[in-house]
């Protein structure tokens, strides 16, 4: 091809460069002396030569090699006759216009190759030796062209094939710059789109940790870690499974979509998210059907699961499917979903973390209920509440009794053990809304939403039977409580009154022997605060 471009750049020269060498014709032709009966001949040559030049712009340029070199051909055939012709019809051997075979040589090792050339060379000064003997040339004139104007022409020949060869040489070089100079820019491009492709993801990994940062909830948190994931990746299901106590996985964000076929509770080892907790390693699944076609049967199309783990502790799975037949390819999918899982890992241990230190703030360490501070903060907000709803609440205080006597009796460690199994069987006695606390060393405090005086006094007799009918502990005697009961609003409609009303009962019932329940009565009983 290169060639081809070669020699139809030529074939341009060498019709500019035929107009000026018929100009130094005609130009010649004024200079040199020769019979007068020979200019017809001379002009036929020359409008045959004006006919062909200019029916050679009208031609189209051939884009096969072989029609090139065949009008390389007819352009050397054409040039070396019409000048053969003018130098026999102005002198033969004493026409000047032989150096005009230099130029035919000149374009000859253009179009030909060396050994091509050398022989239109030899071709040119045979045709010259001929013509100058039908022109009448005797031995010194013959012997002039041998000695002189034949070895221009091969000079000429030679001159011309190495100029040649230096500028295919040089044309192969440049050809050979360029194709690594569009090497390069291929290789740059290609690594541009990568770094583009790269910052995308990074600045939707980095739009992920913002959202991480907020003041979401861990499940919003999640959600929003779904969504952003499936528009960036064009995906329309996702979902975050994360680890429980009893050992299987509940869905705990993610978007509305997600189909039966990836349910909201599952044990480790089972389906496609238990089987990816199980092997704690990434799952890709790009036709669910030969998977499990009964199960998949009404999608999704594709999966991709991600174990999500931190310091070798499982904490989950994130997954993303697809309704429609899609194919995960590593380079698209799996390394965005594991920077996204690896970050995602960490927001969900910070916030285990963040909710066990919140924990321990408001938690008693020994038995685990929420501590005195919580326990303020908690029935300021009850009483709040009760006011905006006018609703009624009760507060229940429980003391043990003769609590002292059982620590010199069994010891201290006992002493713990009782006011810990205490609690638990507290806990086991109140509905999930009540809010039980430790109120001091062997005081505990429970408020009961919505309860007025009579439910409250109910509750407080049965817990105070359970636990006189109990034994906590193996080997030790039975204990008893006191309960003092106040209620808002009979008793106050400040949160220090309530807890002082609370506090008093309790302490006339211990008064009057202990293991009884007292409400208090504001009519009966006057308190100053």
């Amino acid at each position: 091809m290169k060639e081809i471009i070669f020699c139809e750049k030529a074939l341009e020269i060498s019709y500019k460069a035929r107009w000026l060498f018929l100009t130094f014709v005609l130009l010649g032709l004024q200079l040199v002396p020769f019979p007068s009966e020979n200019w017809p001949n001379i002009y036929l040559l020359l409008v045959i030569s004006l006919i062909y030049n200019i029916s050679t712009r009208f031609l189209n340029f051939p884009e096969i090699y072989e029609r090139t070199r065949n009008i390389c051909y007819a352009e050397t055939v054409m040039d070396t006759m019409f000048l053969i012709g003018i130098i026999y019809l102005t002198g033969g051997h004493n026409s000047p216009f032989w150096i005009f075979f230099i130029v035919i040589i000149m374009f000859s090792a253009i179009y030909y190759s060396p050994g091509k050339t050398l022989l239109i060379t030899l071709g040119i000064s045979l045709l010259y030796l001929l013509i100058s003997i039908l022109s009448g040339s005797h031995f010194k004139e013959m012997l002039s062209i041998l000695c002189l104007k034949i070895p221009v022409l091969f000079a000429a020949c030679g001159l011309s094939i190495f100029s040649n060869q230096q500028i295919k040489s040089q044309g192969e070089e440049l050809e050979i710059e360029k194709e690594k100079i569009k090497y390069l820019l291929r290789a740059f491009h290609h690594n541009v789109v990568a770094i583009q492709k790269k910052n995308k993801v990074l600045s939707e990994v980095y739009n992920i940790s913002l959202k991480t940062q907020g003041d979401l909830s861990l499940s919003e948190q999640l959600a929003d870690i779904c969504n952003t994931t499936i528009s960036f990746l064009n995906l329309d299901i996702s979902g975050i499974w994360l680890m429980k106590k009893n050992g299987s996985l509940k869905l705990t964000g993610g978007t509305k979509n997600i189909p039966p076929s990836l349910p909201e509770k599952i044990k480790i080892g089972e389906g496609i998210i238990g089987r990816t907790a199980l092997k704690k390693e990434p799952l890709i699944i790009n036709d669910l059907l030969k998977w499990d076609s009964l199960q998949f049967k009404d999608g999704p199309s594709s999966y991709i699961g991600i174990p999500l783990i931190v310091d070798n502790e499982m904490l989950g799975v994130f997954a993303c499917a697809s309704s429609y037949p899609k194919e995960f390819k590593e380079e698209d999918y799996l390394k965005f979903l594991l920077l996204i899982a690896c970050r995602t890992s960490l927001s969900i241990k910070n916030a285990y973390l963040n909710e066990e230190i919140k924990r321990m703030t408001i938690t008693d360490e020994l038995t685990g209920l929420y501590n005195y501070k919580y326990f303020i903060e908690t029935l300021k907000k009850e009483l709040h509440k009760a006011e905006r709803l006018s609703c009624p609440f009760s507060l229940l205080m429980i003391d043990i009794d003769n609590f002292k006597d059982f620590n010199e009796k069994y010891g201290h460690h006992m002493g713990n053990q009782i006011l810990c199994a205490l609690a638990l069987n507290l806990t086991g006695s109140l509905r999930e809304e009540d809010f039980l606390a430790r109120f001091g060393e062997e005081e505990f405090v429970i408020i009961l939403p919505s309860a007025d005086k009579e439910e409250g006094i109910m509750v407080s007799e049965r817990i105070r039977k359970c636990i006189s009918e109990a034994v906590l502990i193996e080997n030790t005697e039975s204990i008893t409580v006191s309960i003092g009961v106040s209620s808002f609003p009979q008793d106050g409609k400040k949160f220090d009154e309530i807890l002082l009303c609370a506090d008093k009962a309790m302490t006339m019932a211990k008064e009057k022997g202990g293991n009884r329940t007292i409400a208090w009565n504001g009519k009966n009983n006057k308190i100053s605060l």
